[in-house]
């Protein structure tokens, strides 16, 4: 196909194009890819690896909510995406997206938040669309190695908390006309649910229950 600007490299350990914005202060982008198509299947930019990366964001901010990729989409009459990962692997372990957090602190793998009014918005949604699949997972946590030394303790495989108001740390809801479960526990040694009340918070006026169903 015919393209504007074709470049042709066969130089290793250097880059092919080096772009920098030297400005210390300045808000302008070091490089911008407009794509005016309204064909869903155009692309801005189309970048190719075999065997390598085929994108690599560095960022080393001095300050805080800075990320080394931002990915935005407006649009207020169709279902947009801000960031969208496709993987087509036959292979197990196999990953669209993939957070990996260091360091000692209180870090996350991945993180979603949402600040939308509509009841049933989540930071995070895991949605399984197989058919064939025996025992589909729409969300799974996995702990590796939990605390052995403590009998209600331990990891935790997935964790929810409320901090405000009422609710639930966890919910699970069955609307199936199958024999189904809203939460199922399933344990090799210990508690399938165990359920906890903490005195602190509850008055004596109050009826509390570490399960309830």
């Amino acid at each position: 196909s015919d393209q504007g600007l074709h470049i042709v490299a066969s130089k290793p350990d250097s880059a092919l194009v080096s772009i920098t914005n030297t400005h210390p202060t300045g808000s302008s982008y070091g490089i911008t890819v407009r794509n005016r198509s309204n064909n869903v299947n155009s692309r801005a930019g189309y970048f190719d690896a075999s065997g390598g990366v085929a994108v690599l964001a560095v960022n080393q901010p001095e300050s805080d909510a800075v990320a080394a990729v931002h990915a935005i989409n407006l649009t207020e009459t169709a279902r947009g995406r801000g960031l969208f990962a496709y993987v087509q692997s036959d292979l197990d372990s196999s990953y669209a997206v993939l957070g990996n957090a260091t360091g000692n602190g209180l870090g996350f793998g991945v993180m979603g938040r949402t600040i939308s009014e509509r009841t049933g918005s989540a930071g995070v949604f895991g949605y399984n669309s197989s058919t064939a699949a025996e025992y589909p997972i729409g969300v799974k946590g996995v702990v590796e190695n939990g605390l052995t030394s403590s009998r209600v303790g331990g990891g935790t495989g997935v964790f929810g908390e409320i901090t405000g108001g009422g609710g639930s740390g966890v919910t699970g809801t069955s609307i199936s006309d199958e024999w189904a479960h809203g939460v199922v526990g399933n344990s090799a040694r210990g508690f399938g649910v165990r359920g906890e009340v903490v005195p602190l918070h509850a008055t004596a006026d109050e009826t509390v229950a570490g399960v309830y169903g």
